[in-house]
């Protein structure tokens, strides 16, 4: 009876390490919560991502998520130009992608799901899209800044 109870408060505490936390948006390029870091880059694009009501990227900009465990994340994409698609990729684990927006209230979600410490998101070599929120999901690691990968932010 008592390794059971043992075993449940070991299982309980593992659960409650993961935790979500979700990233909104100023015209701030890089951003730490809970021990997660999320930062948009040049990458090998030719224009900075740019801050206008969320954070647009344009071709070839990446997006760095790191710290602790990742397990799921959540990019909401809206609509805000004439450009406003360009497929994602990730630097590991699986990605799916939420489809176009085709308005600013028309939120659509890629969805990223592994176990990584990094994740490097690129978009396509063409086009754009505007980043409403990312939400992480994983154990954080406190301190943890993330790093310079992806590129110079200009």
């Amino acid at each position: 009876m008592k390794k059971l109870f043992s075993l449940l408060f070991v299982a309980m505490t593992m659960v409650s390490l993961a935790h979500a936390t979700t990233f909104t948006f100023n015209d701030t390029i890089s951003q730490t919560k809970d021990g997660m870091t999320v930062r948009f880059a040049l990458g090998a694009g030719q224009s900075v991502p740019a801050y206008n009501g969320g954070f647009r990227l344009y071709a070839k900009n990446t997006i760095t998520v790191s710290g602790g465990t990742i397990t799921s994340i959540s990019i909401e994409f809206t609509k805000q130009g004439k450009k406003d698609y360009a497929e994602l990729s990730a630097s590991v684990g699986s990605l799916v992608s939420g489809g176009v927006s085709t308005s600013n209230e028309d939120v659509k979600t890629d969805t990223w799901t592994g176990s990584a410490s990094k994740v490097v998101f690129t978009l396509g070599a063409s086009g754009q899209r505007v980043v409403k929120s990312i939400t992480v999901v994983g154990t954080g690691a406190q301190g943890d800044e993330g790093g310079d990968e992806g590129g110079d932010e200009g």
